[in-house]
């Protein structure tokens, strides 16, 4: 709620430091779940496909930057094949990391693409979310939402603990007991 309501990105940071730019992907990533949870969006499984494909390409790209740090200290046939399964050709001659240090540049490079590529599925995932035109809640939306489902169900639910898509499962609840409710007071009425 404080960054969907007060635009504070900081909150999703659980521990360490994270840049402006990785906030808000993870953020779009977020949002892009919670409407898909809600079934709010039209283009729903596309932008969850532009998710998936997002995910994986930061976790791709992540791997390998963490594989080539590792290795050009000091070479390890594990990690070499894990760079291989990557999809990078990487076969040095020598087990010298100044050796091979030209090798690894050339993966470097070669794996710009994918952040070029990264960018593009991050835009693309933006404008959907944009063309949703979906009004940002107010704080106030949601704690009257819970106040509702509370009532119905005769519990208590602390919003700070309560998950986003335990969230969303109360929500959708709440509302097929209020359709049922219509349903049986339209019949009594005839």
């Amino acid at each position: 709620m404080d960054v969907l309501c007060d635009e504070n990105f900081k909150a999703l940071i659980i521990h360490g430091t994270a840049s402006d730019e990785s906030l808000g992907e993870a953020w779009l990533l977020i949002l892009s779940e919670y409407y898909e949870l809600r079934g709010d969006t039209i283009n729903t499984v596309e932008q969850w496909a532009l998710s998936r494909d997002i995910l994986r390409l930061q976790n791709h790209l992540q791997l390998l930057e963490k594989c080539v740090q590792f290795i050009s200290g000091r070479y390890s046939e594990s990690i070499a094949e894990s760079i291989r399964r990557l999809g990078y050709n990487f076969r040095p001659t020598s087990f010298e990391p100044i050796e091979y240090i030209g090798l690894l540049e050339q993966i470097i490079n070669k794996s710009k693409t994918k952040y070029i590529q990264l960018k593009q599925y991050i835009k693309q995932l933006e404008k959907q979310m944009e063309e949703g035109g979906k009004e940002k809640p107010k704080r106030d939306y949601f704690e009257n939402m819970i106040i509702h489902i509370e009532e119905m169900q005769g519990a208590t639910y602390d919003l700070n603990e309560l998950t986003v898509s335990k969230y969303v499962l109360l929500e959708k609840k709440y509302w097929q007991k209020v359709e049922q409710i219509k349903k049986i007071n339209g019949n009594r009425a005839h």
